[in-house]
């Protein structure tokens, strides 16, 4: 019997060719969730490969998501799947792997985050430990979280190496005042033009920095020359005291939002729309254009890993642009109903930092977004819809192994187009003023929905992501 040892997913051991050929199988998997028996199953019918487990010593009905979509070893799915697990793996010929047990990796946590002075609760605190080799891992405080004393840690969890590191804990808090004060005015200046004028006044003192005052205008004017035709224009300027950052190596149910505070200015904008909407006999038609500048852009620099609070170590500031084309069109009909929208947009960013890659897409870049809804009703009270979904793939932030992008192609790669066939089926029956509403349906019928909506929506679901739904209620 030849042995192999894996933990935090990854297999460590002799490299032989027995082991190497099972765990280095590849088989094809969706990003999804399932629970580990299902996941041990799948790898067994793919591969032929007996697993053999003390099943009274893992959890086999837990939930597991494997976020990854194509071809994957053996090796590395059983990583993820027991990725709560100290473990070891041993072959037996013909074809068998055994997973033995070490131990559960899971630590908890309980109790509260709070201000050192104030001892008011701090909630959304990132927590990290740290092993004695280096390795850190990170959780999120959603109910807040407090660390054990030393004595507590090496009584609770002996000989696991890790030591809460008491210089990375961070106890102070940022006391923001903020006011604000809007005045908004609609005036028609004649029958066919009218005109909305407004301004918002926000004061922004950050307590120990500097202090912000914003004068944000608005103006919208609005012509109709016929009764069919409606054109507008809006301008806008807006200051915004906070910055959205996203971490792709943290998971964060949010995305982080850093204050304006010190070296961080707020972030400023100027949106300018021009558009002509067409009313027709049984619906509408609306066509616009467009742009947006934006300065005081944060980001993560290229191939950052966040440690500790030392944010101009990891940030990098620039500015940004937006324009675009939207295009809707809204039909009604005794039987029928038709929703169409299409979108051009571009989101570019630029930074000292990366002068010479110029204007690069934003993390926000979807040039191509298309969608259209027909519904057919059968009858009073029955309506049957079916809709398709289709828009460019996201920007890439890591690769397929979860690594950080390099630097040469930061922001460079971009994600395959998304699209999805949607069906559904409503009945609707009124009593007075009771109604009853009865959907079903299937989501992805056909398609391929971004990795993103799959991990978030998608807990069940048929061949190739398609996930059926109903719901019914009553109002009264």
């Amino acid at each position: 019997m030849i042995i192999l040892s894996g933990f935090a997913g990854r297999l460590y051991g002799q490299e032989t060719d027995i082991i190497n050929d099972m765990a280095g199988e590849r088989i094809y998997v969706s990003a999804s969730s399932a629970t580990v028996l299902e996941w041990f199953d799948c790898i067994e019918k793919e591969t032929g490969i007996t697993l053999s487990y003390n099943p009274s010593m893992i959890e086999l009905d837990r939930q597991c998501r494997v976020p990854l979509t194509g071809n994957i070893t053996v090796g590395r799915l059983l990583g993820i799947v027991l990725a709560d697990y100290k473990y070891k793996i041993s072959s037996i010929a013909p074809k068998k792997l055994v997973i033995s047990i070490v131990r559960r990796k899971n630590f908890y946590i309980s109790g509260s985050v709070s201000d050192a002075d104030s001892r008011e609760k701090l909630y959304g605190a990132v927590i990290m430990l740290e092993d004695s080799v280096g390795q850190k891992i990170y959780s999120m405080a959603d109910d807040g979280h407090e660390s054990y004393s030393e004595e507590e840690w090496d009584d609770t969890f002996p000989d696991d190496g890790f030591e809460m590191p008491q210089d990375r804990i961070v106890r102070n808090r940022e006391h923001i005042n903020q006011f604000s004060i809007f005045y908004d005015n609609n005036i028609r200046i004649t029958d066919n033009l009218h005109t909305q004028v407004g301004v918002h006044f926000v004061g922004y003192l950050p307590k120990g920095h500097k202090d912000y005052y914003s004068i944000q205008p608005r103006f919208s004017l609005r012509y109709t020359p016929t009764e069919n035709n409606l054109f507008y224009f809006n301008f806008s300027k807006m200051e915004q005291f906070y910055h959205y950052l996203r971490f792709s190596t943290i998971s964060l149910p949010t995305d982080f939002r850093m204050p304006s505070i010190g070296s961080y200015k707020p972030r400023e904008s100027e949106h300018y729309e021009i558009g002509w909407k067409h009313f027709l006999r049984s619906g509408f038609a609306e066509v616009s254009l467009y742009y947006k500048t934006r300065r005081n852009v944060l980001a993560i620099k290229p191939e950052t890993f966040i440690e500790d609070t030392s944010w101009d170590n990891y940030l990098m500031s620039g500015n940004g642009e937006s324009y675009g084309l939207k295009m809707y069109y809204f039909g009604d009909w005794k039987k029928w109903s038709l929703q169409a929208s299409y979108t051009y947009s571009r989101s570019k960013e630029w930074f000292a930092l990366l002068e010479d890659r110029g204007k690069m897409p934003s993390l926000y870049d979807i040039p191509h977004q298309l969608g259209c809804a027909l519904s057919y009703k059968l009858n009073r009270n029955s309506t049957f819809s079916a809709g398709i979904i289709m828009n460019s793939g996201k920007v890439i932030e890591i690769t397929d192994d979860w690594d950080l992008v390099s630097t040469d192609n930061f922001r460079k790669g971009r994600e395959k187009m998304n699209y999805r066939v949607d069906a559904g089926y409503v009945y609707r029956k009124s009593f007075g003023d009771n109604l009853l509403l009865l959907r079903l349906g299937l989501y992805n019928v056909v398609g391929n929905p971004s990795e993103e909506d799959i991990l978030n929506f998608y807990s069940v679901h048929w061949y190739d992501h398609c996930l059926p739904y109903a719901g019914i209620s009553f109002k009264f």
